[in-house]
C-alpha cells in the first residue's frame, strides 16, 4: 500500500505542469519617429536614430505581460502574441513576440522582454497615421515603449 502511494505522488508531482508567470510593467521611456510623408515606410533604425525623439510615456498605465515557457504563451494586455520569424519565443536572456494580424490601422507591434533585467520593449509601426477618407494616407510613425517589470503573484 506504501509503495502504490509513493508511486501515485510521484505521478502526481512528476505531471505538475508550469505555472503562468505573470508581471506588471510601467513605461519609464519612451522614443518615436513620424513621418508626414504619404507612403513613407519607417524602420527600427529610424525610431531609434537621430530623427527621433525621446518623449514622455503617451501609455501611463500598468500593463500586463503573462508568459508560460512550456506552453509557449506569450500575452501582452490579454493579446496573444507569437514567435516572430527571427527565431524561437523564448531563450535564457529574452522573451519575443509579435501580433500576427495588425488591429487598428494595420499597426504592428514586437515585444522583447529582457529576462534579466525584467524590462519590457514593445515596438509599434503604424503605417498610416490616420485615414482620412478611403484611399488616402498621410504618413507613418514607429514608437518603442520601454517598461521596467515586476513579477507578480
Amino acid at each position: 500500500m506504501k509503495k502504490l502511494i509513493l508511486i501515485a505522488s510521484l505521478l502526481i508531482v512528476g505531471c505538475s505542469q508550469e505555472q503562468d508567470t505573470r508581471l506588471v510593467c510601467e513605461c519609464f521611456k519612451e522614443r518615436e519617429v513620424i513621418d508626414q510623408e504619404p507612403g513613407a515606410e519607417l524602420t527600427l533604425g529610424d525610431a531609434l536614430g537621430p530623427n527621433s525623439s525621446q518623449t514622455p510615456c503617451s501609455n501611463t498605465n500598468r500593463q500586463t505581460l503573462v508568459f508560460n515557457q512550456s506552453k509557449k504563451k506569450l500575452l501582452v494586455n490579454g493579446d496573444y502574441l507569437v514567435a516572430p520569424n527571427i527565431g524561437e519565443m523564448f531563450n535564457d536572456e529574452t522573451i519575443r513576440g509579435e501580433n500576427t494580424e495588425p488591429r487598428w490601422f494595420g499597426i504592428q507591434k514586437q515585444v522583447k522582454l529582457n529576462r534579466v533585467l525584467l524590462v519590457m520593449e514593445i515596438q509599434s509601426y503604424i503605417p498610416e497615421l490616420s485615414r482620412p477618407s478611403f484611399g488616402e494616407f498621410s504618413g507613418s510613425a514607429y514608437t518603442i515603449e520601454y517598461s521596467q517589470c515586476k513579477v507578480v503573484d
